[in-house]
């Protein structure tokens, strides 16, 4: 093992794929950066080369979602209102070593109980993601939220893979987190299946479900209030009520399932997505 910054390498014994896998892109998100710190330190590869490590490390260290901006919009740099903010400058040093992977692994969690795991990335991932321990895989994020580090990584040609673990503190999240892990690495014929079996919990693998968002919407006023609390994956009805803008009344505009919703405090706050299912 070999230290890269604030990075770490870990290298097989033959040749094989360059995986990256980041923790705490969102300062607040604790199953990745429990994986990055607890499960990766002891893991041996056969092929290939692993490097791991927290991408926001300031955010981490203060347990927020970012400092000054979202870390996980400036891989685009019209998102970026301060090109000198820390979490721009951060994407800069990250693209680095992007560049020199050809698979991207980001743990993420989200602050809505009761949401499901699943995986956000575009067509270019199915054969990976139908190995790893998600029901849900939603596409479209590149399109209509670009600015991630999987839209990076998409951008330049390689592949990259987001998965949301589950809630921020659940412990079935770590589960998720460690077992992706796993997963990735066994499909990859990086390290040896047995290691994946004491967490090895289910096979998603002829049951999962596909989603392509197709709207997201940003709060128009420095009022937006959901009709109730919404959980991801749950159903709306054409014309169904979601929320005011203001005193604007926001709804569905066909039979959708809904992702990331949220209250909003301020113009151009990110308060819901839409996506409709994918027959893949």
């Amino acid at each position: 093992m070999k230290n890269m910054g604030d990075f770490k390498i870990v290298k097989g014994r033959n040749n094989g794929k360059n995986v990256l896998i980041l923790g705490g892109v969102h300062g607040d998100e604790l199953p990745g950066i429990w994986a990055i710190e607890n499960v990766l330190p002891k893991i041996n590869i056969k092929n290939g080369l692993i490097t791991y490590g927290i991408a926001n490390p300031r955010a981490v260290k203060i347990h927020k979602r970012f400092t000054e901006e979202n870390l996980n919009r400036m891989f685009y740099d019209k998102n970026a209102i301060d090109k000198n903010s820390y979490e721009y400058k951060r994407a800069q040093e990250l693209k680095k070593i992007m560049n020199k992977h050809d698979i991207l692994l980001d743990l993420h969690s989200s602050s809505i109980k009761d949401t499901p795991a699943f995986a956000i990335c575009e067509p270019n991932s199915y054969n990976i993601v139908k190995s790893l321990p998600v029901e849900y895989i939603v596409s479209g994020f590149d399109e209509h939220e670009p600015g991630g580090t999987d839209y990076y990584m998409n951008k330049i040609g390689k592949i990259g893979i987001c998965i949301e673990c589950g809630y921020h503190s659940n412990k079935e999240s770590k589960k998720i987190a460690e077992q992706s892990i796993y997963n990735l690495l066994t499909h990859l014929n990086m390290i040896n299946d047995i290691m994946t079996r004491s967490t090895q919990t289910s096979n998603y693998k002829n049951k999962q479900k596909y989603y392509k968002v197709f709207y997201k919407h940003f709060a128009k006023t420095n009022t937006f209030k959901l009709k109730k609390y919404f959980k991801n994956f749950e159903n709306l009805r054409k014309n169904e009520l979601i929320g005011y803008d203001g005193i604007t009344e926001v709804r569905a505009q066909k039979d959708a399932i809904i992702l990331f919703a949220h209250n909003g405090s301020k113009i151009g706050d990110e308060v819901f997505l839409l996506a409709e299912k994918n027959n893949y």
